[in-house]
């Protein structure tokens, strides 16, 4: 064993380690310890350096309590060689026993919500290309069908002198409590204000209410007399067929306020903001006429 210490320390020049010394009254304190191989003509020295690491074992043990109590963890992506190297707090958040699996690139990626993996790659090529850092939140589908929200950070990437990528680092925290309880503000929120948003809708469904109503009776009571008209009959309908598509709208859209749906969307500005309008016009209406 020592002499394949020595022949190591030869090829290297250096060796370093860590380790703990015992003080006289049996407490023990961490130390750094560096063997420097030299050589002096015909003669082969070994010198050795050690120093008390006891403040930045200290500083390492409230970084490491730190990182665990906020869920964050770091990796680095080795890009050539396909290697991706995480923290402890990584295995922690994926649930994963780190000594039983070998967390590959293309298992994180396996990790991620099928809904978010094409998101979450495409953020992270774009960074690549375009050398500059993200930030992104999304999903984690686990083994176990358990979902957690992270935070993703990275962008800190090294490149050659070629320009190719070479090395990513970057950083995961779970984020599941946080993103549970901003959901449930939300929520909060939207039954807070559901009581006034029905108050509005009530009063804007009289209108065409009332339109349907006089429609159905004026065609009646034209049948009866026997003056209704081709003319009539089809304007009618198609005022009766105009509004019930207005109140069937405002049933949707009241139903995607509560379902709270974020799937991104085309919309017309103008007609959102003409529907709104429309929508607390009475609202309005009732306000003004109590302050006048």
């Amino acid at each position: 064993m020592e002499r394949t210490y020595k022949k190591n320390l030869k090829k290297y020049g250096t060796i370093e380690s860590t380790g703990n010394l015992r003080r006289k009254d049996g407490t023990s304190y961490p130390i750094e310890t560096s063997v420097n191989y030299i050589l002096e003509g015909s003669k082969h020295r070994m010198v050795l350096f050690t120093r008390d690491i006891t403040d930045k074992y200290k500083t390492e043990t409230l970084k490491k309590e730190a990182f665990k109590i906020a869920k964050l963890g770091s990796w680095s992506f080795d890009i050539n060689s396909n290697k991706l190297t995480c923290s402890d707090e990584i295995f922690d958040i994926f649930e994963i026993n780190k000594d039983s699996i070998d967390l590959s690139h293309e298992l994180f990626l396996n990790l991620i919500h099928p809904d978010d993996k094409n998101r979450v790659r495409d953020t992270y090529e774009t960074s690549i290309k375009n050398k500059t850092p993200y930030s992104i939140k999304h999903r984690v589908l686990l083994e176990n069908g358990k979902i957690k929200w992270v935070q993703e950070k990275g962008g800190e990437n090294t490149y050659s002198i070629d320009g190719e990528p070479l090395l990513s680092i970057g950083t995961i925290q779970d984020i599941t409590i946080q993103y549970e309880q901003e959901e449930l503000i939300i929520r909060q929120s939207k039954h807070a204000s559901m009581g006034e948003m029905i108050g509005n809708i009530a009063h804007q469904w009289r209108q065409p209410l009332s339109v349907i109503s006089t429609g159905i009776s004026s065609l009646k009571l034209q049948k009866e007399l026997d003056i209704l008209t081709d003319e009539q009959f089809l304007n009618t309908c198609d005022t009766i067929h105009k509004n019930t598509n207005y109140l069937s709208k405002t049933i949707d859209d009241f139903r995607n306020f509560i379902k709270g749906d974020r799937k991104r969307v085309k919309f017309n500005l103008n007609e959102n903001i003409e529907s709104f309008l429309q929508i607390i016009e009475g609202s309005t209406k009732k306000t003004m006429k109590s302050t006048s």
